[in-house]
């Protein structure tokens, strides 16, 4: 198998999804004024993925799934610049 098979990168979208659900649950009683504007994002894009292709996602999953979005662009950016520096 070679280096670039990609089992990586979903190692990662796994790590992300797992931390962005433990970061929801975390944060929700502590610091309800992140964690809010997150689940209005997620019901948002639940409704236009309704709206779109008739597909209801629960903004319980959503919401995690948007904080993996952004530790992976982070990710990204970082590894980047690190990278070629």
């Amino acid at each position: 198998m070679s280096k670039t098979s990609g089992s990586s990168h979903a190692l990662a979208a796994l790590f992300g999804l797992v931390v962005g659900d433990i970061f929801i649950d975390y944060c929700r009683p502590h610091f309800p004024s992140i964690i809010r504007p997150l689940e209005r994002m997620a019901a948002s894009t639940s409704d236009w993925l309704q709206s779109l292709a008739h597909i209801r996602i629960s903004k319980n999953l959503l919401a995690p799934a948007l904080v993996a979005v952004i530790l992976a662009f982070a990710w990204g950016m970082l590894y980047h610049r690190l990278r070629h520096r």
